[in-house]
């Protein structure tokens, strides 16, 4: 099952990254940025997305073995940005002429390409890549969780580096704590914690991503069902090495973009069904980059 996880993994974040890096190379710093930062959101915002399926940090042996199934969700505004052809037009030589600025075009999730058209005695056009046209950018992560000691629970979430032919080496590794906080207020009438996570994903040497989450949950269990809730505070960023190629300039360049995501804050809420050691979890998290999770797995 592990196996079969990392390679959904790694095929669907893999594959789009040799598309990510191929299309970037036709976009300078600043339009790099605006066609790519749709998807620095996604992905930072499912790295974020189901950290835990309960607040219960009760002192005893507590082992979940199983997998998220992370759905960010793209909003109509995430599929277009316009684009500043001044980069590009201070780069083109005479007697060609500039091409009209601003243009809109598709982001790395939307659908087609503007294309950008010159005047002059020379007249060229320009066409943008085309998006992805995804209604949700999809992430699997496997979650492992051992407990608890002292009500403190550690989340881990990792595979090691694997060599993809020519695209690079891929890993994954996030590592995390969950803290019961009701333990100190043995009177309240739900469970309480606190979690901090840390996670990063690398595709070498093209893509360095990390995320972090700091927030507080709250859950009440009824019989075999828990419902589960909480907010976060959450940061993700990041980086991409490509070389910029414009046409018909003779110049090139090689580029890193840094990028962080938008969201800053989340609210989620959740159901968590358990019958004997399966269990099955549910959520979906409000913010500006909103995300749906399911979770399958194994808890004793």
């Amino acid at each position: 099952m592990k196996k079969t996880l990392i390679l959904f993994v790694l095929f669907s974040c893999v594959a789009q990254s040799q598309t990510l890096e191929e299309r970037l190379q036709k976009f300078g710093e600043l339009n790099g940025k605006g066609f790519i930062k749709p998807f620095v959101n996604a992905f930072g915002a499912n790295l974020n997305s189901g950290l835990f399926h309960s607040a219960d940090v009760s002192t005893g042996l507590d082992v979940y073995v199983g997998a998220r199934f992370l759905f960010a969700i793209i909003p109509a505004s995430a599929k277009e940005f316009d684009a500043d052809m001044k980069e590009l037009n201070d780069l083109r030589p005479a007697p060609l002429a500039p091409y009209p600025t601003p243009i809109r075009t598709a982001t790395i999730l939307g659908k087609d390409g503007a294309m950008a058209k010159s005047g002059g005695v020379l007249p060229d056009s320009f066409k943008f890549p085309d998006g992805m046209n995804l209604k949700t950018v999809p992430l699997v992560v496997p979650q492992v969780s051992i407990g608890n000691i002292f009500g403190t629970r550690a989340i881990l979430r990792y595979f090691p580096y694997v060599k993809l032919g020519n695209w690079g080496e891929v890993s994954f590794l996030g590592i995390g704590v969950q803290h019961s906080i009701d333990q100190w207020l043995p009177a309240l009438p739900f469970y309480w914690s606190a979690h901090a996570m840390y996670q990063n994903f690398k595709i070498k040497p093209v893509l360095n991503a990390s995320a972090v989450s700091i927030g507080t949950e709250v859950s009440k269990t009824f019989l075999f069902a828990t419902i589960y809730g909480g907010i976060a505070y959450e940061y993700s960023t990041m980086e991409f090495k490509y070389k910029w190629t414009p046409p018909l300039t003779g110049y090139s360049k090689d580029l890193e973009l840094k990028i962080d995501g938008d969201n800053s804050f989340r609210f989620t809420a959740g159901l968590s069904l358990k019958w004997l050691i399966f269990n099955i979890n549910a959520e979906y998290s409000v913010a500006k980059q909103p995300v749906a999770v399911l979770g399958l797995g194994i808890a004793i």
